[in-house]
């Protein structure tokens, strides 16, 4: 096999690596988000007393929530503040990452970026350790304020559009 045709294929298989790492990366993250919605349930439940998901009950249920997710809080201020952290600094990372991805690509195709075909896989690689990260740094966050990054600023925007 040429060279060429070897870069071609490592590109391939690089590509398809990495769309089906962001796939399974939105399954996953669906699946937690899910978690999440039925752990919340149980937690106002068990807080308000009566089940949750009962609507002769939603009154209470979004008046414990309005008042674990107030602005005011001191905690909320600080989740919704490193939940911004996280967004400043994630999306340019990954956009940075996808973009060196593909002027590896295609400075090796027109010559001016000579790298070994093996260095492909440092992007994803990359791309995928940034995810873990945010994910544990995330799951820290829920273990020492019992909220998500950012998730008392969209209960909040969520429900102002509610109201509206």
């Amino acid at each position: 096999m040429s060279d060429s045709m070897s870069y071609a294929v490592l590109v391939a298989a690089t590509l398809f690596l990495g769309i089906g790492l962001q796939i399974a990366w939105f399954f996953f993250y669906s699946f937690i988000k899910r978690k999440r919605i039925e752990s919340r349930i149980s937690e106002i439940s068990i807080a308000i007393g009566k089940n949750a998901e009962n609507p002769e009950n939603e009154a209470c249920a979004l008046n414990y929530l309005k008042e674990k997710f107030s602005p005011e809080k001191f905690e909320n201020r600080i989740t919704d503040a490193l939940g911004l952290v996280i967004s400043v600094i994630h999306m340019p990372l990954s956009l940075l990452i996808t973009v060196w991805y593909f002027a590896m690509i295609a400075g090796r195709i027109f010559g001016f970026m000579n790298i070994e075909p093996v260095v492909l896989w440092v992007p994803m690689i990359l791309q995928l350790l940034l995810s873990v990260a945010i994910f544990i740094f995330s799951v820290f966050i829920k273990i020492v304020f019992g909220r998500y990054p950012g998730e008392a600023k969209e209960f909040n925007k969520e429900f102002i559009k509610t109201i509206k």
